[in-house]
């Protein structure tokens, strides 16, 4: 979605530059229109998908490292 409504990128065009069929940009763009409309209706699940979200991004903390000899 990123491609077509931010940068106004076309069905072919994103098809081309992914390498994928153009009926595959499309089927995609209408589950991720679906799914941002499904959220946009229901605030508590776009609370959730924000906070599964951020934890995915979020860094992992390394593990201390063991002392030497």
């Amino acid at each position: 979605m990123e491609l077509t409504e931010l940068l106004g990128m076309s069905g072919p065009e994103i098809a081309a530059e992914l390498e994928l069929p153009l009926n595959t940009v499309y089927s995609r763009l209408r589950l991720a229109r679906a799914r941002l409309l499904e959220l946009a209706a229901s605030p508590e699940l776009l609370a959730s998908e924000v906070a599964e979200s951020r934890r995915r991004e979020a860094p992992r903390p390394t593990p201390p490292r063991a002392p030497g000899p």
